[in-house]
């Protein structure tokens, strides 16, 4: 059951955080991102029974021809849902790439107001020039009573916010009818940035925090002013209610000052460690190895290799 802190904003009942919607809709999701495009089909038909899958974009990381960073549009017509999913972090090789070129590169200021990582709006520029955006918008047009689904995980959490902020400020589809829910997303951006995303995306907009997950740690918050746009779920209990045959609990915070210490903010510095599991489910570094173990649970379910 979930906990609200007493500095939460408790949104109306429609926009409330739905635990039931992200295990079963938006956590496969944000996993099948990390398939090619058979492996996505895959667990599209494991989670939807009428959905179609519109388009992969697949591009090197800022051209680094070793590192793949894609995204995938689906719709599930049962859900009236256009979806939006990107991959995150693959690899430790990715990683340390990642966090070198945030620390050597300065922010990026973007249009919605404040800096975010460079890193990530090149890439998010990367695959939007290669038409995943404009794929979406042009299915709000045609699917207008549809909503829209933004999600990934980690790195993908990151392209999941800057692609649902560009699509909501462009006034195609109400913000009331966007859902973005990210899973171990980075800090993205400085304090100017997060405070736009919560005005520009007020309704279903989360950050979904394991319990001991460290990558929702940085960047650091000294450096350049990193912050956290609210609202987290913090998965307290480590996502592990379906094997102890109790309910996942959950805590529900929303502090623009600062990040919450009632939540995943108040345990890191005593607990880290680079092994991260979202309802069972391997969605992070596993390992320091070359070749990070990721979501290898999930993958085995699906019975496909990851690309």
């Amino acid at each position: 059951m979930p906990q609200i802190n007493k500095k939460s904003t408790v949104k109306l009942k429609a926009y409330q955080f739905n635990s039931v919607l992200t295990k079963n809709k938006f956590f496969p999701l944000s996993a099948a991102a990390y398939g090619n495009e058979e492996n996505i089909r895959k667990c599209l038909n494991k989670t939807f029974i009428n959905y179609e899958l519109i388009n992969v974009t697949k591009v090197y990381c800022n051209g680094h021809e070793s590192q793949i960073c894609s995204g995938f549009v689906a719709l599930s017509h049962d859900d009236k849902a256009i979806i939006l999913s990107f991959r995150g972090t693959n690899s430790f090789t990715q990683l340390l790439l990642e966090s070198s070129e945030i620390a050597c590169k300065s922010q990026t200021e973007v249009n919605i107001g404040g800096k975010v990582a460079t890193y990530f709006t090149e890439i998010y520029e990367q695959l939007k020039a290669e038409g995943i955006i404009t794929c979406v918008i042009n299915l709000i047009k045609i699917y207008t009573d549809y909503k829209l689904w933004v999600t990934g995980h980690s790195l993908g959490g990151a392209l999941a916010s800057l692609a649902a902020a560009e699509i909501a400020s462009s006034g195609l589809i109400n913000a009331q009818n966007i859902k973005l829910l990210t899973l171990g997303q980075p800090r993205t951006g400085n304090w100017v940035w997060a405070a736009a995303m919560d005005q520009i995306l007020p309704y279903y907009n989360y950050r979904v925090v394991n319990h001991r997950d460290v990558i929702v740690h940085l960047p650091m918050r000294f450096f350049e002013g990193y912050h956290h746009y609210s609202t987290e779920i913090w998965y307290n209990n480590g996502m592990d209610g379906d094997e102890d045959g109790e309910e996942d609990t959950f805590i529900v915070c929303n502090d623009m000052d600062e990040d919450d210490d009632n939540c995943s903010n108040s345990l890191w510095q005593l607990k880290i460690f680079l092994k991260n599991n979202y309802f069972l489910l391997f969605l992070a570094i596993s390992e320091i190895t070359e070749e990070m173990d990721v979501l290898e649970k999930w993958i085995s379910k699906l019975n496909f290799e990851r690309n």
